[in-house]
């Protein structure tokens, strides 16, 4: 039992770590397309604004105005920033005008005479990154397609960056012979925000987890231990008491056949009683052994439930010492699936305990509740009731109901009502009681169908 559990938990722990891995990663992930995406989105407008700072300041266009356009309606959104730039010749004419939409044309016109600068460009680039909050290192490297590249490495001031990086390729000009790489590291706060509340949340649940199994398995090995001694106890003795009790039942027997004194046959009768007694515990005992371990063979059959009960009808039926009333309210035609013995006693335990814990006059009902996948058997009477502190202890073994009122109806063993809670959990089924004080009791015995 305890390898089973044992191994359901682990089971258990490690899918919680599987679900919690590829939550995290996930988490990661979309941090991770999230930062790329304001990367990308900030060098392109660092690569504008270095150019723009290039034309402003280039001597080889002074006789050309140059004005770039900052329009209102262009979509910040998109990956290649449509910037416009107005050139005005005097050669023309006033009001002739050339309108370019692609900005790879000024850095192929400055490419030889003012090509672009990395430093220039690494700096607004840290201030486009600083302006989002997402300040990181990272390395570009510039190629003009003759063989020229220039690398330069700029670490940002919060020294926050990790090994793992993406590239970003930008090709300058139409002919796509200038390109600009930039190698970003990702910052380490790309793992923080839910990444931490996540991970922290789950490794604080998994600790709570694996305390609980713990402490779980601690008390369930306990209670295994409580129960294999009570178990070797109760088989010790009940085969260690049964070859005496036996012998001792037999002697007194033989006492009584040549006793001719009434005083010593009465003592003789009232021991041979108290061995009986005593036998029938050690029998009810081993039969709960055995069917707790599963050893008992249930021979399941269709059969009518009044078969089960019409034995007990003609058992108590002209007992003079009680007026005992048993009221089948059930069809005939209701069939029980089961062992035929074992739901027949189980029956018979819950009339004994009807009638013994009743006043002079008992009143019994039988009736039967079935459906497509049980069949219900209630035992009601008019007893004295079960307290309701008591009702949900009932079915234990050797449990007995403290009260005076109780020991005064009869003396048992705390037992019958366990053995029929084992043949209900035999069956697939289940008992159940409801009971108010001086009013009665109802026993509900479900039993599964096929």
């Amino acid at each position: 039992m305890i390898r089973k559990a044992l191994t359901l938990s682990i089971i258990v722990i490690f899918s919680l770590l599987v679900v919690q891995s590829v939550w995290l990663y996930k988490v990661i992930i979309n941090e991770r397309a999230s930062f790329r995406a304001v990367s990308e989105q900030a060098l392109h407008t660092a690569i504008t604004s270095e150019l723009d700072s290039r034309l402003k300041n280039s001597s080889i266009i002074s006789a050309v105005n140059v004005e770039v356009l900052k329009s209102a309606t262009l979509d910040n959104k998109r990956h290649n920033i449509d910037q416009r730039f107005t050139l005005d010749s005097a050669n023309l004419g006033a009001k002739s005008t050339l309108k370019l939409s692609i900005e790879q044309v000024f850095q192929e016109f400055l490419k030889n005479s003012d090509p672009i600068n990395l430093d220039s460009l690494g700096k607004f680039f840290l201030i486009q990154l600083s302006s989002t909050g997402n300040s990181t290192d990272f390395t570009l490297e510039y190629s003009d397609g003759q063989n020229n590249i220039v690398n330069k490495n700029f670490d940002s001031s919060t020294n926050i960056s990790t090994y793992s990086s993406f590239v970003v390729e930008n090709y300058l000009n139409a002919s796509k012979s200038m390109v600009l790489k930039a190698k970003v590291y990702y910052p380490l706060f790309v793992y923080k925000g839910d990444f931490l509340i996540i991970g922290f949340a789950s490794v604080i649940l998994l600790i709570f987890i694996v305390v609980a199994i713990v402490l779980q398995f601690k008390m369930l090995s306990r209670q295994i231990t409580l129960a294999q001694l009570r178990e070797n106890l109760t088989s010790f003795f009940t085969h260690e008491l049964r070859s005496p009790l036996q012998s001792a039942l037999s002697s007194i027997e033989m006492a009584e056949m040549y006793s001719d004194k009434p005083e010593v046959n009465n003592f003789l009768d009232l021991s041979r009683n108290k061995v009986i007694y005593i036998n029938k515990l050690i029998e009810k005992l081993l039969d709960i052994n055995k069917l707790e371990k599963n050893k008992v063979n249930l021979i399941m059959e269709n059969f009518p439930l009044m078969e089960s009960i019409s034995q007990y009808l003609d058992h108590y039926f002209g007992r003079k010492d009680k007026s005992i009333v048993i009221e089948p309210l059930f069809d005939d035609k209701i069939t029980v699936y089961g062992d035929r013995i074992h739901i027949s006693n189980a029956i018979g335990n819950l009339l004994e305990n009807a009638v013994k814990y009743s006043g002079d006059s008992v009143h019994i009902k039988i009736l039967a509740e079935e459906n497509s996948e049980d069949l219900t058997i209630i035992v009601e009477d008019n007893g004295i009731g079960i307290p309701p502190a008591d009702q949900k202890r009932v079915f234990e073994r050797f449990y007995r109901v403290n009260s005076a009122e109780h020991s005064a109806k009869g003396k048992g063993f705390g037992l019958g009502l366990n053995y029929v809670q084992w043949v209900a959990i035999s069956h697939n089924g289940r008992v159940s009681v409801e009971s108010e004080p001086g009013k009665g009791s109802k026993f509900k015995l479900t039993i599964k169908r096929g």
